[in-house]
């Protein structure tokens, strides 16, 4: 006998004989759909714990799980052997589980769990499956043991016959770096010339490059997207002086970034059509976690735990501990203590399975400058990242910041200018700019760091960071009209937020204000009314 889960509609659970074993408790009903949605039935105590009783101290979610598992088990009745838990993981059987899924009506209705992290997480589920039937796909019944799918392959690179050795080796060391960083930043997998995959690659790069009379060598790059093979981005480089290797060349860095985040970007508003394609699901977590929001980091984290489920990768990992970074400053998770902890495991997990990946080197040292005060050992890690890929600007982004942290001033501006250039014409653009500007600010230069502040913010309105400090510093040159309308911005995202937040509060995320003694408190406090 087998047990179907309606995911469509009315949530229920029942035999396929028509027995009613839905639980009676909303947070029993929502531990079975958190269950119901993992990749393989399974999802750490700690995780649970955090969606269903995210309001709670540690030793007290536990306690609730515990006995929510009980309740569970003791719903499916002769069926109990199917939910399994240790001391870290609760699992489902889904072998014996059909899921229901056909699109005939709101996803999971009638859930009410009343916890902000479960909400948050159901509204990013539920957006998804409406992206999903957007589509003129038929209803379908998902069946999870059927489901599984060969790996998704993100790109299929191809170098053009070169003319000679020379132009061809070109082409195949920007090909290494294009896959190292694609690998490194979203953990996809890439495929040479030629080589057979079992589905077809999302993504077709050509590269080809040819020596001019003066020995100059001229690169281009064509990207297609499938399945119709639509040219979506081309560029070209000159390399003119022959006495360097491509990866030491900014421009050709740049380029493959740009590639890259060109893959990343356009991979990210794809539909998640299955669980087993962890790139896909890691593209639309930085996308998320950057809008800086309270949502976007939940669907964040949710996307990279799928994500590690469905294929172990210490780039999911990393990328959580960047999570918690921003969790942090942003309160959004109040004074959870369980917080750096998190930070804390998931850092060193990802540089035990993958010590030498840059992108891990750098979001560990993030977490070590900002979490753990850590700041010399943060610089050591942050440098290591730009030594083992000096094209990676996320490498040259928390370089940048931990050597502000550790007042090394003018390196953190140079670094900051680093990481702006490979990150030229890309979504992330507002990055480095904002720590230009606190470079600049710290350095005394105040006209310079607005300029770089209100850059960052034509790139992205509502990244919090240059909000809060474009707002002081144009308080404190008297563009009074500006100010109030950034605090308009500011409290539109940060309920209850006064703007002498910024001066006053020690806790607040503009430590770089409080060294300053000259800024007025009154004109701070004027904005309020």
């Amino acid at each position: 006998m087998k047990i179907v889960a309606y995911l469509s509609g009315p949530f229920r659970l029942e035999t396929d004989s028509g027995d009613d074993l839905t639980p009676m408790s909303a947070k029993v009903c929502g531990l079975v759909l958190l269950l119901l949605t993992s990749p393989n039935g399974s999802r750490e105590r700690a995780w649970l714990q955090d969606k269903l009783w995210s309001d709670r101290g540690q030793d007290q979610s536990a306690g609730s799980l515990r006995q929510a598992v009980f309740q569970f088990k003791k719903a499916l009745g002769i069926h109990s052997e199917l939910l399994k838990s240790t001391k870290r993981r609760v699992s489902l059987d889904l072998s014996e589980v059909s899921i229901s899924e056909d699109c005939s009506g709101e996803f999971a209705e009638g859930i009410d769990v009343r916890d902000v992290e479960f909400e948050s997480w159901l509204t990013v589920e539920r957006s998804n499956r409406s992206e999903l039937n957007k589509t003129d796909r038929p209803p379908r019944k998902l069946d999870y043991k059927l489901a599984a799918v060969p790996p998704t392959v993100t790109l299929a690179i191809e170098t053009a016959a070169a003319p000679n050795a020379l132009a061809g080796w070109f082409t195949e060391v920007i090909a290494d770096h294009c896959s190292t960083l694609l690998n490194q930043v979203i953990g996809a997998n890439v495929i040479a010339p030629n080589a057979i995959a079992q589905s077809e690659p999302a993504f077709q790069l050509t590269l080809s490059a040819i020596q001019g009379e003066n020995e100059w060598i001229f690169l281009r790059a064509r990207l297609s997207e499938a399945p119709l093979n639509i040219q979506i981005w081309s560029g070209h480089r000159v390399i003119k002086s022959l006495q360097i290797s491509p990866e030491q060349d900014d421009d050709v860095l740049q380029m493959i970034f740009e590639i890259c985040e060109t893959i990343r970007e356009k991979y990210s508003r794809r539909p998640i059509l299955s669980s087993n394609d962890p790139p896909l699901l890691n593209a639309q977590a930085i996308t998320n976690m950057f809008t800086m929001t309270e949502q976007g980091a939940g669907a964040a984290d949710l996307l990279l735990i799928n994500a590690h489920d469905s294929a172990p990768h210490a780039t999911h990992l990393a990328w959580r501990a960047q999570i918690r970074v921003i969790q942090y400053f942003e309160k959004y998770r109040g004074k959870d203590v369980s917080l750096l902890e998190e930070s804390r495991t998931l850092s060193t997990q990802a540089l035990e399975k993958e010590p030498n990946n840059s992108t891990v080197l750098a979001l560990a040292a993030n977490t070590m400058n900002y979490l753990e005060g850590r700041l010399e050992d943060a610089l050591a890690l942050a440098t290591r990242a730009v030594e083992l890929n000096s094209g990676n600007p996320f490498a040259w982004w928390t370089l940048a910041a931990a050597q502000l942290s550790n007042d090394d001033l003018r390196l953190a501006y140079e670094s900051s200018l680093k990481s702006r250039h490979l990150l030229r014409g890309s979504t992330l653009e507002f990055l480095p700019e904002s720590i230009l500007g606190g470079a600049a600010l710290a350095m005394g230069k105040e006209a310079e760091a607005l300029h770089h502040f209100e850059r960052s913010l034509s790139f992205r309105p509502s990244f919090k960071p240059s909000l809060r400090y474009a707002l002081g510093l144009n308080v404190k040159q008297g563009n009074v009209a500006r100010a109030r309308a950034l605090a308009k911005d500011l409290g539109n995202q940060e309920t209850g937020f006064k703007p002498d937040q910024l001066m006053e509060d020690g806790k607040y995320p503009t430590s770089l204000f409080r060294r300053d003694n000259n800024i007025d408190f009154r004109a701070l406090r004027d904005l309020i009314e």
